[in-house]
């Protein structure tokens, strides 16, 4: 969108911020024409039985990071489990998403995975 006239700031969710200001009209035009450059069902492809296995490593290991950083996230499921979910179309276990009403955890000693930077 910046490529078009419209800066924009990524929030700590992930999500944009576009400033539009008076533009409405031209935004949603500029909006459109990059969903139609953007293939977003490649980017939401179904993960392969072995991204959904890394993904599950790399959350138990960051479930042990936090335990060891002083946070109380939710316990592993099983293997199994996680990937039902994930098949299912249910959210998979995620340590950063504590299983009592707080918010979601966050620290730089424990990143969350991103299967898009897996090695």
């Amino acid at each position: 969108m910046e490529d078009r006239g419209f800066p924009s700031q990524q929030n700590a969710d992930g999500t944009l911020t576009v400033e539009v200001g008076e533009q409405r009209q031209a935004y949603e035009q500029a909006n459109e024409s990059c969903d139609q450059e953007v293939d977003y069902g490649a980017a939401a492809a179904p993960l392969t039985d072995e991204e959904i296995r890394w993904l599950f490593d790399e959350n138990v290991k960051a479930y042990e990071c936090l335990v060891s950083e002083g946070f109380s996230p939710s316990e592993p499921v099983s293997f199994g489990v996680f990937l039902a979910d994930y098949r299912e179309g249910r959210s998979p276990w995620s340590p950063f998403l504590p299983s009592t009403g707080e918010g979601s955890i966050m620290t730089e000693s424990c990143p969350e995975p991103d299967i898009n930077a897996q090695e």
